[in-house]
């Protein structure tokens, strides 16, 4: 309160009755520890249409940085642009072998983890729909190559909350994937970590998986999504095909 006060200029009392209505209209709200106030998810409604690529590219860069250097992999953030999935930002892992990807770099949504937690946020008729007109691509022997293997593959991204790319692009990478939310718990883009399958093994993606869970809460946060309510990508609305 004292904060606001000297940034407002204005009486403490004054100050106080704003910040009275600004938490009883959700515009703010205060932690219960601290007492600090932050900025509550109507005001980011307000603000929604500033919410774009750059933006997002703020919001995610010191989650992925944070990411990278935990995990030691590199880290990403994909968005969907039209029907494509496009790696947005991205941050090198400090391992002694790196992946050469580029920033913009689209991703095939059937057989990338990254790609996977988008479809599982994908509303019915818009998942039957893609499914009809879907071209999957086979880039190894673990590729997903059917429909069905797809619509199984998604129904188990959609129970648990994350996704595995366990060597269906490239044989030699592996990665894992959980959504990102925004401020009307709609899945806004997906982010994970990737990585050399001999040194990020099957048993080192579920270890990492708490990692990406702190992370996704903090990035989901940042866009104003509610603590606790993206469990999976089941439970939040269909994300925007544009």
């Amino acid at each position: 309160m004292a904060d606001l006060r000297r940034a407002l200029g204005l009486h403490t009392r004054t100050t106080f009755h704003i910040a009275k209505t600004l938490l009883m209209l959700g515009y703010l709200r205060q932690m219960e520890s601290s007492k600090h106030y932050q900025i509550g998810s109507p005001l980011f409604a307000l603000a929604s249409a500033a919410l774009d690529e750059v933006e997002l590219i703020r919001a995610a860069r010191p989650v992925l940085a944070d990411m990278a250097n935990a995990t030691g992999e590199t880290s990403y953030f994909g968005i969907m642009s039209g029907e494509k999935l496009v790696v947005l930002a991205k941050h090198d892992g400090s391992g002694a072998i790196r992946i050469n990807d580029r920033l913009g770099n689209v991703r095939p949504l059937h057989c990338t983890a990254l790609g996977k937690v988008m479809l599982a946020s994908f509303g019915t008729e818009q998942f039957e729909s893609y499914l009809q007109s879907a071209n999957l691509a086979i880039f190894t022997s673990k590729t997903i190559r059917t429909v069905e293997q797809l619509r199984q593959g998604i129904a188990d991204v959609r129970s648990s909350g994350i996704a595995f790319d366990g060597g269906e692009v490239s044989e030699e990478l592996r990665c894992t994937t959980v959504p990102v939310y925004d401020f009307t718990d709609r899945v806004i883009g997906s982010l994970g970590i990737s990585g050399p399958g001999w040194r990020l093994s099957i048993q080192a993606l579920h270890k990492n998986t708490k990692t990406l869970q702190n992370a996704v809460e903090r990035l989901s946060s940042e866009l104003g999504a509610r603590p606790m309510q993206h469990k999976s990508a089941s439970e939040s609305a269909p994300a925007s095909n544009s």
